[in-house]
């Protein structure tokens, strides 16, 4: 984070994110304030699985490696790493780094939260195994779980060699591990104090501990965290703006009213307030890695019916509701993986090379609702949706 406005923790979720970045009217420019309707869950990152608690953990954590200003991933906590030529064995070499206490940021960092992630079978633990990462027996662990031993977790495929070398194994080969680094699920943990802490840790700033550019100083939740300069950051020189204030649970009406009369410095909006904005120098929209779904119940014995599922699928048009719901930058989804998520050696999109799995064709809807409605030998259909109501656009996509 080499200027005073530019802050790398403001990693949101949605596939296309509208925002108000700049100045409102008149701000301080040792500080960041950041509005967003979410609130923060908790600062354990072997716990936590949110987007609003991922960016406070990014604002006082670094992991082995971390995205740059570019989006370019780049060494963090460890300063170089080798790969074995089967491309199976990472060995990371840490840099001098420090714990806001004093503690030195170990390997062993790295090992205790990997294996209490497992063993305490947090909700990205499957991250580690085949699903992210693929360390080596991390899936037969999680099976395990808390009833894995102190020996068996051992086995895990993650060593600390000594203080600043660290050992990765993995079962396959996987081609992006150094970018999954950066994910907060991967972060390392400092055993001592966690352990004194107990069931605290990450429940309140003093139950927090920073090896990042920021420690937590203040946090109500529901209402603000505050965050300051942490003078321990070994690339502190670098940390221009000395605050960080994140304003939690404010709803973007409210928000962005806050943001035109200068009291915050980034906002996120939603659909309603696009049209208001989107002409002005500060609105903005960019990409992320983010699909919206639809989940059903197979034990609900209507949308069981594979004809029911057809024909739910052929009757969302998600053109006009990324167009004229969302309004955010939205792009209609063509199958699991997002357009411009991933590109090829040569340039082209997953999705262009990949199948087409669903579109819009009403006639087609209404070939499958007949054919459902005959195999469940009824007239009517009815399906009840259920979706949350504390954060956009769930609501207006509902």
């Amino acid at each position: 984070m080499k200027t005073g406005k530019t802050v790398k923790v403001l990693l949101t979720a949605a596939t296309a994110a509208g925002m108000l970045a700049g100045c409102g009217s008149k701000t301080d420019t040792d500080t960041f304030r950041f509005a967003s309707e979410l609130d923060i869950q908790g600062m354990d990152s072997t716990v936590v699985d949110d987007g609003m608690s991922f960016n406070a953990i990014h604002a006082i954590t670094d992991g082995l490696t971390a995205v740059n200003e570019k989006g370019k991933t780049a060494p963090a906590i460890a300063k170089s790493w080798d790969v074995s030529d089967d491309g199976k064995t990472y060995t990371f070499h840490l840099r001098d780094a420090k714990w806001s206490n004093g503690d030195k940021v170990t390997a062993n960092d790295f090992v205790y939260s990997w294996r209490k992630i497992i063993k305490d079978a947090g909700n990205y633990a499957y991250m580690l195994g085949n699903g992210g990462a693929s360390v080596k027996n991390a899936d037969a662990l999680m099976e395990l779980g808390a009833n894995a031993t102190d020996e068996q977790m051992a086995t895990l495929g993650v060593t600390a060699k000594d203080d600043k070398t660290l050992v990765v194994e993995l079962e396959n080969k996987v081609p992006y591990f150094t970018d999954l680094m950066a994910f907060p699920c991967y972060f390392p943990q400092n055993e001592k104090f966690v352990e004194k802490c107990g069931k605290n840790y990450g429940t309140k700033p003093e139950y927090t501990l920073s090896n990042g550019a920021y420690t937590m100083t203040k946090w109500v939740k529901g209402n603000k965290a505050t965050f300051t300069k942490n003078d321990k950051y070994y690339d502190a020189k670098t940390v221009v703006t000395k605050n960080l204030e994140m304003y939690l649970v404010q709803d973007p009406k409210t928000a962005a009213q806050n943001f035109d009369n200068g009291k915050v410095d980034y906002a996120t909006i939603n659909s309603t307030l696009v049209d208001k904005y989107k002409d002005k120098d500060t609105f903005t929209t960019f990409n992320e890695g983010y699909l919206f779904y639809l989940q059903l119940n197979f034990k609900n014995n209507t949308v069981a019916n594979k004809n029911v599922r057809e024909a739910l699928a052929y009757a969302i048009n998600r053109k006009d509701l990324c167009e004229n719901v969302l309004k955010n930058g939205s792009m209609a989804a063509t199958g699991f993986v997002p357009s411009q998520l991933s590109t090829s050696p040569a340039g082209r999109d997953f999705r262009d090379d990949a199948d087409k799995y669903v579109s819009y064709d009403q006639k087609k809807a209404q070939e499958y609702l007949d054919a459902a409605k005959k195999e469940l030998g009824t007239d009517t259909i009815t399906i009840d949706l259920l979706y949350g109501t504390d954060e956009s656009p769930m609501d207006t996509m509902a």
